[in-house]
């Protein structure tokens, strides 16, 4: 998937907020159709429990997958689902940092996995086996 970045991000929520499809704001981004409606549904933000029901408005179920520049939006009953951009930009940053960090072991628990490893692989065993 080609990156997007925080510009890339504040544009397509201007693009949705304007009523823009998907389509014109990857031409304007010079990004894939595709990588634009992935952002939008990884991103999307649910208001009013929109999540834990099946959406019934046809914005959500097929592109541009969200609410921003629907003009039933003051009116429309259903649960709200947005893009925005500030809170697709943190939570992508949060998952970088998450991806980045050190494995969530003990030092214990690594010499054990050491060890097992270590025994298998002398036996002649595969590490999938090992470690199943």
């Amino acid at each position: 998937m080609a990156q997007i970045n925080e510009v890339d991000r504040y544009f397509i929520q201007d693009g949705l907020d304007r009523g823009a499809t998907p389509v014109e704001i990857a031409g304007n981004i010079h990004k894939n159709r595709t990588t634009v409606n992935r952002e939008i549904l990884k991103h999307r933000s649910f208001f009013n429990g929109a999540e834990e029901f099946a959406p019934t408005c046809v914005r959500l179920v097929r592109p541009p997958y969200d609410c921003n520049g629907c003009k039933r939006i003051s009116t429309c009953r259903d649960p709200k689902c947005l893009y925005i951009a500030g809170k697709a930009e943190e939570e992508h940053r949060r998952l970088l940092s998450t991806s980045r960090q050190g494995m969530n072991m003990t030092a214990e628990e690594m010499k054990y996995i050491g060890a097992l490893l270590k025994d298998g692989l002398s036996r002649g065993v595969s590490v999938h086996h090992v470690m199943a």
